[in-house]
């Protein structure tokens, strides 16, 4: 029956989530601010939260997702990205699909035993200029995997803007 417990299992429409905290392959982009206050939150969650590392295919998550994003379906705006999409051979590119396949398939285990995955959605605060969105290194290589991702702006950085949290 949906939604109902057996014996000695929580129930999962009221049972606290499992979460895992990945700090993720653009860690080292981040600001400290950032590092700083997301660890806190981790911490802070107590019990509901494991920290863990990705699998090592996910060493090339960030070249892969360049990869793959600068060799089609390119908005006419990315105008940088067009110039380096143009220097990626077919092999580089094909090479990049299966990596992404391949971390796709690892993502599997990554899930094992939690509900969802902690990371930062960005190396900082948001921009003060809301007329850019900042590096989206922190969830593109997510988004490459087909992974669902939602940025939450749960933490506030030196200056006051939100830092935001992605499940």
């Amino acid at each position: 029956m949906r939604g109902h417990a057996g014996l000695g299992e929580a129930d999962p429409l009221t049972a606290a989530p499992r979460l895992m905290f990945v700090r993720g392959p653009a860690w080292d982009r981040g600001e400290a601010d950032m590092q700083r206050a997301i660890e806190d939150l981790a911490r802070g969650l107590g019990d509901v939260v494991q920290e863990a590392e990705l699998p090592p295919v996910f060493d090339a998550a960030l070249a892969c997702h360049g990869m793959v994003m600068n060799g089609s379906g390119l908005d006419p705006i990315t105008a940088d990205r067009i110039e380096r999409g143009l220097t990626v051979t077919s092999r580089e590119y094909l090479d990049a699909l299966y990596q992404a396949e391949a971390m796709q398939d690892a993502l599997a285990g990554v899930f094992d035993g939690v509900d969802a995955i902690l990371t930062p959605a960005a190396p900082g605060q948001a921009p003060r200029d809301l007329s850019r969105t900042g590096d989206a290194s922190f969830n593109g290589y997510w988004t490459l995997m087909g992974a669902p991702a939602a940025s939450l702006p749960l933490l506030k950085g030196a200056d006051g803007m939100p830092i935001g949290v992605q499940v």
